[in-house]
């Protein structure tokens, strides 16, 4: 199933999807909610979950892309502007390289990277977009994410160190000082600033620099590629916080639940050192 249409539009969206279809149609319909109907976006679902015959959640998978195909919509409807493509690349690509596949098809000014577990509760899109547009020199931003209670999320770090890596995963962030000073905690986040990395569950940038940064390093299959990402970003432009557009996320940080996870992260921290070198502190 894929509807690979290069569309014109101000912003696109991709999602990656594996094996859950109810968090991302969450996420569509709470940013369909609260978007302003006459701001035009694109979504791009990439589907890593390689469903066979038979399995139980083709169903599920059939629901998902009905309700928003361009189709669903309806004729006439309002939100027949909000393209909607869905993508089955029937093998886990893993996070980076399915949103690359993403990235390649589309024909924005900008572009978001968003988590399937992101809720809009706000319109986040015209905000992000209208401070992009006032800050020509911002190459890439991140809005202000919390948890379901409103909670700031711990979601905008300085680049990691060797000793910010063994906190979080051996640790368990035990040592406060750096953690306090690793996750930008001393900021004001009533105002912008400069962010070394941004957390990749909500990133907003101009397309044409992710084109020329060649989006994602797919050498990551999970984890951390964000982390590179925003270096790169960081390198050439800014990636900078924006305090006026807000969304919930429901982080469910599961390498420090699944030991398979938490191997992976580890496997993209060797390949993040090799790359950036090895800084302890």
């Amino acid at each position: 199933m894929t509807n690979a249409v290069n569309v014109a539009m101000p912003i696109s969206l991709s999602v990656v999807l594996y094996r859950d279809y109810r968090t991302p149609a969450a996420m569509i319909r709470s940013l369909m909610q609260f978007t302003d109907s006459r701001l035009q976006f694109q979504i791009i679902a990439v589907d890593n979950s390689n469903l066979s015959s038979g399995d139980p959640l083709i169903e599920e998978r059939n629901r998902f892309v009905s309700e928003f195909s361009n189709d669903g919509f309806g004729p006439g409807s309002a939100l027949i502007a909000h393209r909607f493509l869905y993508v089955d690349v029937h093998e886990n690509l893993g996070f980076g390289r399915a949103n690359n596949v993403a990235l390649d098809m589309v024909n924005s000014q900008y572009h978001a990277y968003v988590n399937p577990d992101i809720l809009f509760i706000g319109d986040t899109l015209t905000a992000l977009k209208s401070f992009m547009d006032a800050h020509p020199d911002v190459g890439m931003c991140i809005p202000r994410m919390v948890d379901a209670q409103g909670h700031p999320l711990k979601v905008y770090r300085r680049n990691i160190t060797v000793l910010d890596a063994f906190n979080r995963m051996f640790l368990k962030n035990r040592l406060r000082k750096r953690d306090y000073w690793h996750t930008m905690s001393d900021k004001d986040y009533s105002k912008p600033f400069q962010v070394p990395f941004g957390q990749g569950s909500f990133l907003f940038a101009r397309t044409k620099l992710l084109k020329q940064l060649g989006g994602f390093d797919d050498s990551y299959f999970m984890y951390l590629e964000d982390a590179d990402l925003c270096r790169r970003v960081n390198q050439v432009s800014q990636l900078v916080y924006c305090p006026d557009a807000v969304v919930v996320h429901k982080w469910e940080q599961g390498s420090h639940k699944n030991p398979r996870l938490f191997k992976e992260h580890l496997k993209s921290y060797a390949i993040y050192f090799r790359k950036w070198g090895l800084s302890l502190a």
